[in-house]
């Protein structure tokens, strides 16, 4: 069965963009999701650039057995 993932941030909060889905390197039953957080807009108000985590939504279906979806927010550190 194909495992199908979904992400969307479109409700209020929502702050991510899918990049990409890649096999764990480490766990063959491990799908790892690559997501990014959103950078807020510059505002000069603010005169700074910053990115805030809010939330995201997932769906997923067709996982069997022991397989797990793992989502990493890959620029999260910057």
């Amino acid at each position: 069965m194909t495992v199908n993932i979904s992400i969307s941030d479109c409700f209020d909060g929502g702050n991510v963009k899918f990049i990409r889905e890649v096999p764990n390197e480490s766990d063959a039953n491990v799908i790892d999701i690559v997501l990014h957080i959103k950078p807020d807009v510059y505002t000069v108000l603010e005169k700074i650039g910053h990115m805030q985590y809010f939330a995201f939504r997932s769906t997923v279906s067709g996982l069997e057995g022991s397989q797990k979806v793992n989502y990493v927010l890959e620029n999260a550190g910057m």
